[in-house]
């Protein structure tokens, strides 16, 4: 018997490149279809939530596959794909579930979250609570699609047609970022997703209670710890975001955000990975408890580079 499990669906693309969803489709294993929400212009960020579809039953088997059609409005493409789920990961993510950083009890995923990106690329992630793993990687083929059909016959030229959705979702600035030719390229399949050897460390040590790491490839880990820990990521990719939970003299409790200006922080790591391309690298958050001042160095045995234009505040939780 086919295990049913609570999970819905949802969408994402990258804040400067909207799409929109012609048809997306999850196939489960008696070829009953879950619908991805379409139809509407997105560009929410990669690998967060965007619309959820509450039909059906809540119940339901794992995908087995997804079958996509979408429109990429900065490259003026459509994109088309069909591509099997890696089943039994998928299965065994959503059997053991995970640990709730706040509760400590398990919990379960219930989300399965489909990204598209320029050059046709299709994340899957699945996603629970803070919890978000990636499941899928493909990359979909460029096709013909009739025009008139993808505008519901709306009198405006395609070119119009796309301007107008592009001031619609982005504004001037990110416009010009999302302008220049294939800006978008090698991000989300090389840059993105490269694993390294790499520890996130601190100088907090026991005051640190969590930390809650997100990536630029979409997934994201939340680690609890009663006491220091210099090993706290599992995912090894660039974090793109790296909240510290600690404890300041006077027993506040306080939350230290990081987030890293992406041009800065891939151009450190292939620094530092070029040069020494097998010694292992080091991200050193060091913060002043008296002052809250915070410093970001990222290392290996025979250099560092300070990261200065990342944006930190520390604040209580």
């Amino acid at each position: 018997m086919i295990k049913k499990f609570e999970w819905y669906p949802s969408e994402c693309a990258p804040e400067l490149y909207p799409i929109n969803i012609v048809s997306a489709k999850l196939i489960l294993n008696n070829y009953s279809i879950v619908d991805v929400p379409s139809g509407s212009d997105m560009a929410n960020g990669w690998g967060a939530i965007g619309r959820t579809h509450i039909v059906g039953d809540d119940n339901k088997s794992l995908p087995e596959s997804l079958q996509v059609l979408w429109f990429s409005y900065v490259e003026n493409e459509f994109y088309q794909g069909d591509f099997v789920l890696p089943k039994d990961s998928l299965t065994k993510l959503f059997n053991e579930g995970f640990i709730d950083p706040n509760t400590m009890k398990r919990d379960h995923y219930d989300r399965i979250v489909v990204g598209f990106a320029p050059g046709g690329y299709v994340a899957v992630w699945a996603k629970g609570g803070q919890i978000t793993t990636e499941i899928g990687f493909f990359k979909a083929k460029s096709v013909d699609y009739d025009w008139q059909k993808f505008s519901l016959g709306l009198d405006k030229s395609r070119e119009d047609y796309i301007a107008s959705a592009l001031d619609n979702a982005l504004n001037p600035d990110q416009r010009k970022i999302a302008a220049v030719p294939f800006s978008w390229k090698g991000k989300y399949e090389d840059d993105y997703r490269k694993v390294y050897s790499l520890s996130i460390t601190n100088t907090l040590e026991a005051r640190v209670s969590g930390a809650l790491i997100s990536y630029f490839d979409g997934s994201a880990e939340y680690h609890v710890s009663e006491t220091a820990a210099d090993r706290w990521n599992l995912h090894q990719t660039i974090p793109q975001r790296i909240v510290w939970h600690w404890t300041s003299d006077s027993r506040k409790e306080l939350q230290t955000e990081i987030i890293f200006d992406e041009t800065e922080i891939m151009d450190a790591f292939k620094k530092l990975n070029s040069e020494h391309p097998h010694e292992p690298l080091a991200m050193l958050t060091e913060v002043v408890p008296a002052t809250y001042s915070v410093s970001v160095i990222l290392k290996n045995r025979f250099d560092s580079i300070v990261v200065k234009q990342c944006i930190i505040s520390t604040y209580e939780q």
